[in-house]
Order: C-alpha cells, then structure tokens, then sequence
C-alpha cells in the first residue's frame, strides 16, 4: 500500500498501557505501582526466592527506594554479608533464614509504601546509581519475560478481538506499546498470522523500524555459551539480507515502542554506540533474554557485578535518553501519527499517563493543536479500570487529546468492553 492509498484510509492509533497486560495476570503482568509487590508474589521456589532477595538487597543498600526502611537495610547487609562468604555453602541454614525473613519485611514494607516502579527508576537514573538500576531491569526480565501457553493464548484472545475491531485487514494502524513485556506484540504477530499471513524477517523490521535501527537479531535459545558474570557475547548475525522477501504486506502497520522492551537487547558498557540487537526465536515471535533470571548474575566476592548485556529499557523519567535508534524512530513515529490528519480515531487501553512522564504529555498536547480546526480528532477511546467513567482520569485524557467524541470504558480491558463499544 503507498502513501496515497493510504490517505484514503481512516488510520488509528492503539496505546497500550501496564493495565492492558495486567488484564490477562495482574498478579504477573502488575501495573507500575503493584510492581514490586508482584515480584515478592510470585517468588515461590528457592532459587527465585535468593534471587529476588539478591536484586532487593542491591536497591536497598542504594537507597533506591522512595522511602527509608532501616530493617530492610539492615538485612539486607546481612544477607550480602552472607552471601558474600567464600564458605557460603556450609552457612546456607543461616543464608536460607535471614532471606526468608528479609522478604517477609519487604511484604510488609511495600503493601503500605507507595513505591512505584517508575518512580523508583527515575530515582536511580537521577542519582547516578548503575547497579540499582540494572538490578531493576533484570527483575523485569525475571518477572514479565516468561510468558505460558496460557497466558498467551489469553492474550491472542483478548488483544486479536482488539485488533480485529480496530484494525482489519487494511493494517493502516500504529500501535503504540509503552510497556516493557512482549505478551501484546507476540499476540499482534499471533493475529497477524491468523489472517493467512506469514511473518518473515523483513516484516518484523517493516513493523518495527527501519533497516538499521538494530545491529542485528539474536535468538537467545542459540548462545548457550552465554557468560552470566562477564557478559561475553558473541556477534549477532549480519542483518543486509533482513528486509528483503517481505510476504506478510503489513508497511503500514506499525508496532512501537518508546520506552524500550525486553526483546530490545544492549551492551551495557557500549553506550556511546547506541547499538541494539532485536531477540527472536525460532519462530519468529520476539522474544526476553532467558539468563538474565539466572542467580548467578551476580557475584559478591569483592564488588557487585552485572552482566554487560541487558534490556534496552528507558523509563517515563525526567531524564530519558531517545537517542537509541529504535526509541528514538518510535518517539518520532508516534508524535508524527498523532499530528497527521488522517488519524481519525485514538484508542487508549490502561495507560495512566504517569506524572513522571511530562515530556509525553507536553509532547502530545504540541502535536494534537498543531491539527487545523478541520482535522481535529474524530474518536478518543479510554478503556481503564476505573470506578466510574467520572473519573478525573478521563476528563484528563479528553483535555489532552481533544476529541469530537468520546467514550469511556471504566470496567477495564475485557472481550466484554470490546463488544462494548458499537461498529464505527
């Protein structure tokens, strides 16, 4: 489809929030202030319980968190301390006690602290503290990267219902995911196969970005020889031939990712570069990096140590950094969609617009009243769990966007709220 053809289509814009993964396992997929509370949650088993503990005991002895908690800190030390001895192994009855009792106060710290994901990284970001920051990003990993059958067949229910309302087979759509985990993009290629077409490389680049915003894909199930303490990382593939043979015809149909995803891969340490490897598997559906829930990330035997590999993550702060290709294609690529006047129809699916993202909101509100008096926004749609459709959320959405009409949709993201809302 060429640009003309595409004037001659109403084009959309779908926003997904924290709260539209959330509505397929709020208890793995939490919003920005359940977050931390989630990953206490679903940390069941041993190993998943030292590593989370581990992680915590990183932020505490930061003070990355918004509020002090002295006997967070304190066993936190201890469990470092422990953990840190070269004969660890015969003090594992004492390590085992002092973790189990760690996370029992962090329980209780966080169901009375308002400790919001986000928050907690822009106050890593603005007091400089790397490994508290990466710490952080290897709990994302660990806790939204693993996606079951059943949460993605949930999810390819749910989100297609989504895209077969709003979208068609016309693929003259943008959306536009500010969450970190993929459950939404693998459900968008999920569909987009449903519809008899098949997903080669050339139509993940045409959905995501251009040809050389990446460095290359990876297939994380391929590097075994991954080293969890140093980051060694072998080189990605030559990406010249990705783009070519493209057959799912989707040029149009874009999915976007501001704020970064799990499936979006850096070097640490090679920030001046910029350089970011896509994760795919075999199936190319994208895809989280497995080792980065490894307990083994880190070592305490003299300093803490991360791997030099970790998502490419930039959070809705004061201070994120767009320069990477693909965020900086998808910031621009999403303010362009909203000030063209083809965009008819906006439809937003829990996204709060957080305080701590005002370069978003001055951002939106610039390019919706640079649209003539001709051209403004034909339908916002707010879909959001909220107690009443009076809800100052909404009213704050329809001042940002301004639209001919509205509809509210406060029962939250459901087949239901779908069906909900009559043809256009």
């Amino acid at each position: 489809m060429t640009e003309a053809d595409c004037s001659t289509w109403c084009m959309k814009i779908i926003v997904l929030g924290a709260g539209a993964s959330a509505s397929i396992d709020s208890d793995r997929f939490a919003t920005m202030d359940c977050f931390f509370t989630a990953a206490l949650k679903n940390a069941q088993n041993n190993d998943d319980k030292s590593l989370v503990a581990t992680l915590f005991s990183t932020l505490d002895d930061d003070r990355a968190f918004l509020t002090i908690n002295s006997t967070c800190e304190n066993l936190a030390l201890q469990y470092r301390t422990l953990i840190g001895l070269k004969d660890k192994d015969n003090h594992a009855k004492v390590i085992e006690v002092v973790r189990d009792e760690y996370l029992s106060v962090l329980q209780s710290r966080f169901d009375g602290a308002n400790e919001n994901l986000e928050r907690v990284l822009d106050q890593c970001l603005t007091q400089k503290k790397p490994d508290a920051y990466s710490a952080i990003l290897f709990m994302i990993n660990w806790l939204l990267g693993p996606i079951s059958q059943e949460h993605q067949n949930k999810a390819d229910e749910l989100f297609g219902k989504l895209f077969d309302r709003f979208i068609g087979e016309q693929f003259v759509s943008t959306i536009v995911s500010f969450n970190y985990d993929i459950i939404a993009d693998n459900a968008l290629l999920n569909w987009v196969v449903s519809l008899n077409k098949q997903i080669a490389d050339a139509d993940l680049k045409q959905i995501l970005t251009r040809q050389d915003a990446f460095k290359g894909k990876l297939d994380p199930s391929q590097i075994p020889d991954f080293d969890r303490i140093n980051g060694s990382f072998p080189d990605p593939p030559n990406c010249e031939e990705i783009g070519k043979n493209a057959t799912g015809g989707l040029s149009r149909l874009r999915l976007l990712k501001p704020h970064g995803s799990l499936s979006f891969c850096k070097r640490r340490e090679n920030d001046e570069a910029k350089e970011t490897c896509l994760l795919v598997n075999v199936q190319n559906r994208f895809s989280a990096f497995p080792s980065l829930g490894d307990a083994r990330i880190i070592d305490f035997e003299g300093s803490t140590r991360f791997p030099r590999v970790e998502p490419l993550i930039v959070p809705p702060t004061s201070i994120k950094v767009k320069s990477y290709p693909i965020l900086y294609e998808a910031e621009r690529t999403f303010l362009d969609a909203l000030e063209n006047s083809n965009t008819k129809q906006v439809i937003i699916i829990g996204w709060s617009l957080p305080p701590t993202d005002t370069d978003h909101f001055n951002a939106i509100r610039s390019r919706i009243l640079r649209r003539s008096p001709q051209h403004q926004l034909e339908e916002l749609i707010v879909i959001d769990k909220k107690p009443s459709q009076n809800d100052g959320y909404f009213d704050r959405m329809e001042a940002l966007f301004q639209p001919k009409r509205m509809k509210k949709v406060h029962q939250g993201f459901s087949l239901d709220a779908i069906n909900s809302l009559s043809d256009p």
